[in-house]
């Protein structure tokens, strides 16, 4: 076990990586036009899936005039609804801040940039969501049937940057944790 763990540290410290990195092999460059793994492929995951994120959560606001109309909500029933959206994403960030102490992401303005590029999708959603909502209208759906449709164009997002997440990252530069772990090159963080 002892020979096996010094080998993979030999190999993991002669691992060239496409940007420059410190000691813990973190990135300590920051190209914007690179998609290199794993720093920068990391990065615009991040922020891509942050970004669909934000589509999701607001995709309601701008059709809410129908949605309204169409399932007679009053008042309280709009705040209600926002209350609870706001509310789901507030404990989605303490999950996946939680899970970023234990695992650690990535730092500085990377964190800035990504986080910022995916509170985008608040925005772009506005946009996105009423054009999604005419064009299925247009092609001769009723406001009912567009609005529900309309919304499966957040969640085919949302879903397919999970998985690209899933599929095209590692956990740390060096690899993926239970991997890490096994070998014995990371020791195994317990929650509490």
């Amino acid at each position: 076990m002892e020979m096996m763990m010094s080998e993979t540290l030999i190999n993991s410290d002669q691992r060239k990586f496409d940007l420059p990195v410190d000691s813990e092999h973190k990135a300590t460059k920051f190209r914007i036009f690179s998609i290199a793994a794993p720093h920068m492929r990391a990065f615009h995951l991040s922020w891509i899936s942050f970004f669909s994120c934000f589509v999701s959560t607001f995709a309601v606001s701008p059709l809410l005039p129908i949605i309204r109309d169409n399932l007679n909500l009053t008042a309280t029933d709009i705040g209600n609804s926002g209350i609870s959206a706001v509310s789901g994403a507030v404990l989605a960030r303490i999950a996946m801040g939680t899970a970023c102490d234990l695992f650690g992401p990535l730092v500085g303005t990377a964190n800035c940039v990504s986080g910022g590029w995916g509170n985008l999708g608040g925005g772009a959603t506005q946009l996105i969501t009423p054009l999604v909502f005419s064009l299925i209208r247009d092609i001769g759906a009723t406001k009912f049937t567009a609005r529900r449709i309309a919304f499966f164009i957040p969640a085919l997002f949302q879903t397919l940057s999970a998985y690209a997440v899933f599929f095209l990252e590692q956990d740390l530069p060096d690899g993926n944790i239970s991997g890490l772990q096994k070998s014995g090159y990371k020791q195994k963080d317990y929650f509490f």
